[in-house]
């Protein structure tokens, strides 16, 4: 309860003048958004790190088609008529296949598709590198944090196992 006699402000039988019972509340403001704010859950380096692998995976998923290899042109050189000539260009998928080198040739019709392909493998092979680079922070954190490893799931006790009628 708090009495008002000219200046000053009776506060449980203690003097207090307006500008000291001002500071007060705003020391009280700050006291309780600080808390509001510590109290609020932020999200930690582990989870953030799982949620980006997480989307990483899905734009992986998101890539229908691919093609491994490197595409080349090729032309031909000969004789027309007796004069010298080219002809091309002519296009070649080459891939590794185990040890072996593969070549398959491209027709013109299937050239943009294949090219899109082959950019969408390599898009992917970005995304695979990135989700390596994130699982790595993630054991660091859990070496660091022991708590953040996966939990193992305990197994029923032997006593609660249905037994087999022998």
């Amino acid at each position: 309860m708090a009495i008002k006699i000219c200046n000053y402000i009776w506060v449980q039988d203690k003097k207090v003048t307006k500008n000291e019972m001002c500071l007060d509340f705003r020391l009280f403001l700050l006291a309780l958004l600080c808390t509001i704010v510590h109290n609020v859950s932020m999200p930690d380096a582990y989870s953030t790190l799982k949620q980006q692998r997480t989307a990483l995976l899905d734009q992986m998923a998101a890539l229908d088609r691919m093609e491994r290899g490197r595409l080349s042109e090729q032309f031909l050189q000969g004789q027309k008529n007796g004069r010298p000539a080219t002809w091309g260009p002519y296009y070649v998928l080459q891939r590794r296949l185990g040890s072996q080198v593969v070549k398959q040739r491209v027709t013109k019709d299937r050239l943009p598709m294949v090219q899109a392909d082959i950019r969408c493998h390599e898009q992917f092979q970005q995304l695979a590198g990135r989700y390596a680079e994130i699982t790595e922070e993630m054991t660091r954190l859990q070496d660091a944090q022991p708590e953040l490893k996966k939990k193992p799931t305990p197994s029923k006790p032997i006593s609660s196992r249905k037994r087999r009628p022998s």
